[in-house]
């Protein structure tokens, strides 16, 4: 009973590590994408904050 409550437990932290990781760099890489392909001064001051917070 042990060894399988150990087993979900650590089934649950792999899933839950694996979904942070898809929330935070989906939108981390869009946005650099969009400050790449637009590198205006403008463009920059608006998306760096937003990329320094999710980073």
């Amino acid at each position: 009973m042990k060894r399988l409550l150990a087993f979900l437990l650590g089934t649950l932290s792999l899933t839950l590590l694996a979904l942070n990781t898809i929330f935070w760099c989906t939108p981390l890489f869009v946005l650099a994408v969009i400050k790449l392909l637009l590198p205006f001064a403008g463009v920059r001051r608006l998306i760096d904050p937003i990329l320094n917070r999710i980073a």
